[in-house]
């Protein structure tokens, strides 16, 4: 059995692209004998009597950025989601880029030593300039710590290509 742990982005609304991956994953389960865990802010209010679905409080999504006085609520991401990660072969994440929870998830895969992979899809962002120069050490950061990229769509790497955080590499000379 393949146990899979995926996060549904928090601004997905019925009847977006998710329903069409909770297609698959119902697939993987019945087919492939995949174990799904579905991760769900606690605003969200999707459903699904065939996935495992877990709702993580809202104030667990906040970023982890070290502050003082450091607040118990800081932590209480790594309580709900640390116990799915370490009994997870993979985790599949939303874009880190477009998603807090997607950079979240990174670091603790990486503390758990779970396997991460995002998916990205999105192709506008609506940073300013500053802002993106600001960010791109970080995003750096988390793709050097993902263990794989799925871009589902084509202008996702253009994006990334024109953000810095991907290269293509040069053919090899002959």
């Amino acid at each position: 059995m393949t146990r899979l742990v995926s996060f549904r982005p928090g601004v997905a609304k019925a009847q977006s692209a998710f329903e069409a991956m909770a297609d698959i994953y119902r697939y993987l389960q019945d087919e492939y004998d995949y174990e799904i865990t579905v991760v769900i802010s606690e605003s969200d209010n999707f459903t699904d009597d065939q996935l495992d679905v877990q709702t993580i409080p809202g104030r667990a999504w906040q970023p982890m950025i070290p502050k003082f006085p450091v607040y118990p609520w800081r932590f209480a991401y790594r309580r709900h989601v640390d116990p799915l990660f370490e009994a997870a072969d993979l985790v599949l994440t939303v874009d880190p880029t477009a998603y807090q929870q997607g950079a979240l998830a990174i670091r603790r895969g990486n503390k758990t030593g779970t396997p991460v992979w995002f998916d990205a899809s999105a192709t506008v962002n609506g940073d300013s300039e500053v802002l993106k120069i600001l960010r791109r050490p970080i995003e750096r950061s988390l793709l050097r710590r993902t263990d794989r990229v799925l871009a589902t769509v084509p202008k996702t790497v253009e994006r990334f290509r024109d953000r810095r955080l991907y290269y293509e590499a040069a053919a090899p000379a002959l």
